[in-house]
């Protein structure tokens, strides 16, 4: 039988993998709405996982998230395929909120938490704060994003979370395209 906490884990790596490939093709506006989808089952997989670092990381990721969506609301309301979006975004929240209620521990593991796991977190809480500035700054937070998943590979492999291992490698890949579009669209922009 298929624990909850692996379906969650599933729903948390698949939208946050199409986040990441939107997000590398800097498509900022389905980036955060599939983001804030696989951050609210993140968010559930750290808590069943006992992983505070990553509890945080998710928390400050669905703020950051919903704060972008604010600033692009305008642009969000005329937009009709939006609401597509939001429907994943509420359903995947309700599921992981009903849940975690259900969970007799609030950590079933204990609250130690590996010195990658808190690095890892610090980096990406750091590269999405610097997403957020002009193009020059923005490569920093693409490094970030590369520095934290190859933590996150060994957080995953230690805890056996494998789709959150795939997750890890995929983000690796994605940044790294991400950083090269950037690269290309400044190129661009200064001819």
């Amino acid at each position: 039988m298929v624990a909850t906490a692996d379906i969650m884990e599933f729903i948390m790596a698949v939208f946050a993998m199409t986040g990441a490939f939107l997000l590398s093709k800097l498509m900022v506006k389905e980036a955060m709405l599939t983001f804030i989808t696989g951050n609210f089952a993140g968010a559930y997989v750290a808590i069943s996982a006992g992983l505070p670092g990553l509890l945080t990381q998710m928390l400050f990721f669905i703020t950051t998230g919903v704060i972008v969506l604010w600033s692009l609301k305008k642009e969000l309301m005329q937009d009709k395929k939006t609401l597509f979006y939001f429907i994943p975004v509420i359903f995947v929240a309700g599921i992981a909120l009903t849940v975690s209620i259900k969970i007799p521990s609030v950590y079933q593991n204990s609250l130690e938490s590996s010195y990658f796991e808190i690095i890892a977190a610090s980096f990406a809480i750091l590269g999405s704060f610097l997403m957020k500035y002009e193009d020059k700054i923005k490569r920093y937070g693409f490094i970030c994003f590369i520095i934290a998943d190859i933590l996150y590979i060994e957080v995953a492999v230690s805890n056996e979370l494998w789709f959150f291992l795939v997750q890890s490698i995929f983000f690796v890949w994605t940044s790294s395209n991400g950083l090269k579009n950037l690269k290309k669209e400044v190129l661009n922009a200064a001819v």
